[in-house]
Order: structure tokens, then sequence, then C-alpha cells
């Protein structure tokens, strides 16, 4: 039937699938059909099945509204299967169609289930022109020699590559360790 919930859909999807790729996210019970932005995504997403009920409709609700960067796109490497949890946006929302406004990109958050020592060493080693801070909070990696670091202070003052316990929910789903890529525009 043409006026039917199901007709709806499927026009709809044809309309969003003009010109771009569709991707089926299987997440839960659930199906998710997700735009992604004709680029190979810098990591892809972490599953949300194992999340708790209300964080994982945040989460899926994320994906949804997203466009992932491409490699190209992001000036930090990530680690070998790290998942993306989050995208977070600067100033301006990323046009995911004309690929710009990624100068702007606020941040990317990915969990891992490798240790913080492993995914520390991994980044000393890809990112030899970086220094390396530890502090209670985790490690931070940053381009610039920092007089008398302060997490607090730096961790927001400067591009960098940080690593830290996941955070709780995270945890309970398995992962060990939370990497954040913050301002990570070439």
């Amino acid at each position: 039937m043409p006026g039917s919930d199901s007709a709806r859909r499927r026009g709809a999807v044809a309309r969003l699938a003009q010109g771009h790729t569709l991707v089926l996210l299987l997440v839960g019970a659930g199906t998710v059909l997700a735009p992604v932005c004709g680029a190979q995504p810098v990591a892809p997403w972490a599953p949300a099945a194992a999340l708790p009920e209300a964080m994982h409709q945040r989460f899926v609700h994320h994906m949804r509204s997203r466009c992932v960067p491409d490699g190209g796109e992001v000036a930090y490497p990530v680690f070998p299967g790290a998942l993306l949890i989050s995208v977070d946006w600067g100033r301006v929302k990323p046009q995911c169609i004309a690929r710009d406004g990624w100068s702007d990109l606020g941040g990317l958050a990915l969990v891992s289930v490798a240790d913080e020592s492993e995914i520390a060493n991994w980044y000393a080693e890809h990112l030899d022109d970086h220094v390396q801070y530890n502090a209670d909070q985790g490690r931070l990696f940053v381009r610039a020699q920092v007089p008398e670091f302060m997490w607090d202070r730096d961790y927001h003052k400067y591009p960098n590559v940080a690593i830290v316990p996941a955070p709780a929910a995270w945890s309970a789903a398995g992962y060990r360790t939370l990497i954040e890529l913050n301002r990570p525009a070439p």
C-alpha cells in the first residue's frame, strides 16, 4: 500500500540512499540504518548490545546522528582494534556529504580491550614527536613540552591523545581502556 508506514520508510530510505552509502548496524535486537560518508571510517562503532538499556538508547541515537571522519581527516593514528564510542564536534557540525568541517572536530572517543600500558606503548612508538605525561587520571600524549604539566589545565589546552580507564558501562561490557583523540584535525 502506497500510504503504509512500510512504503513511506522504503521511500525515505531510497531518497537518503541517493548518492550515499548506507550501512545496516545490528544493535541488540534492532537494526539501525546509518549513513556513511563515502570514505573509510577512522574506526568502526563499538557494539551496543552489552550496554545498560538507558545508555544503549543514547548510544544508538549517537551512532545515528554522527558522521564518522576517515583516517585522512584525523591527525592521530587509531590503536588497532579500538572501537568508536563517540564523535564530538567542535564549533561546527561537519557536513558529512561534502566532507568538510572536520577542522572543527572536537574529539573522538574509542574503547579497547587492551590495557593502558599496551596502548601507551603503541602510541609512544607511533607519536614519536609527542611527549607522554602520566597523571592519576591516565596518560596524555601532547606534541609540546609542557612546563609544570597539570592534567586539568593541559588536557583542555592542547590537542592530545588521552589514555584512561574505560567508563563503568563500557568496562562492564568488557572494555578496559578509553582512548580519546582530542582536537584531532590534521
